[in-house]
């Protein structure tokens, strides 16, 4: 597989799988789960490791 294959399936596994999560959460009614008040600031300018190393200290 070509890189932009490899990329395009997985934003593709992406979407499909934020779908189904959206849709079964309808059909069963579930509220969904309220996050800690914590406020998130990711700007643009933010690298990965430091986004990561954000949520990481949230869990």
């Amino acid at each position: 597989m070509t890189r932009r294959a490899g990329r395009t399936a997985i934003l593709i596994a992406i979407g499909v799988t934020v779908f189904l999560l959206f849709s079964f959460q309808e059909q069963v009614g579930a509220q969904p789960i309220p996050l800690p008040n914590v406020d998130l600031q990711i700007s643009q300018s933010d690298s990965p490791e430091e986004v990561v190393g954000t949520l990481r200290l949230l869990v």
